[in-house]
């Protein structure tokens, strides 16, 4: 008994009613699937994410809104409407009731430094040293076409996150955070340095700040 062609993945052979003449039907390959990751890939091997899947994975609490102009909107309401709601609140606080919110919020301040500033100081060598990591770790991802070229160079990439992330503050804490620090940290008590030594201590509160 002959085999099925078809169960040899074996294109099947259909006859036209047009004597000696034959047209070759291809199968239709199932989409390649990456078992681990639940996505599809194409025949470039780029990453498509396949829906019913990432919903599981990674459940969004997640709102549309279309536009009239044809887009959408999509946001999570609850990050949203928690952030915009605590925020909406301080800032009414202190507009309705600018001495008492002065006052209160002087004094979370004051409790913050107190009791969590080890956590400022740990923390930021710890989160210093993640990120080396995660260089390490994942830095030869590449968020893109396997083959596509970076639109900029590595210093353009730099020198656009230090305008962005350090630069601009630069401007205005790089004059006023000294002359803050010169009458409200630890070592610019009256009769234990001399105006040396507070500026100094002024000036490197700053840079271990920036």
């Amino acid at each position: 008994m002959a085999e099925d062609p078809q169960s040899q993945g074996v294109p099947a052979v259909v006859k036209d009613p047009a004597p000696e003449v034959a047209v070759l039907v291809e199968e239709e390959e199932a989409p390649k699937v990456d078992a681990e990751v639940g996505k599809t890939l194409d025949d470039n091997s780029v990453v498509k994410p396949c829906a019913p899947k990432e919903k599981r994975d990674f459940p969004m609490r997640e709102t549309v809104i279309s536009l009239g102009s044809g887009g959408e909107l999509r946001f999570n309401w609850f990050v949203s409407l928690f952030g915009l709601a605590f925020l909406w609140g301080i800032s009414i606080y202190c507009m309705v009731e600018p001495d008492k919110a002065k006052v209160t919020l002087d004094e979370w301040f004051a409790e913050t430094i107190q009791y969590f500033t080890w956590f400022y100081i740990v923390g930021n060598p710890i989160m210093t040293f993640f990120i080396f990591w995660l260089a390490y770790r994942y830095g030869n991802i590449k968020l893109g076409h396997k083959d596509a070229e970076p639109e900029f160079s590595d210093m353009s990439y730099f020198a656009m996150l230090f305008s962005a992330g350090v630069g601009v503050g630069l401007f205005f804490y790089g004059v006023s955070e000294p002359l803050w620090h010169q009458n409200s940290n630890y070592f610019s008590e009256a009769g234990y340095r001399s105006q040396d030594e507070i500026d100094q201590w002024a000036l490197e509160i700053t840079l271990y700040h920036w």
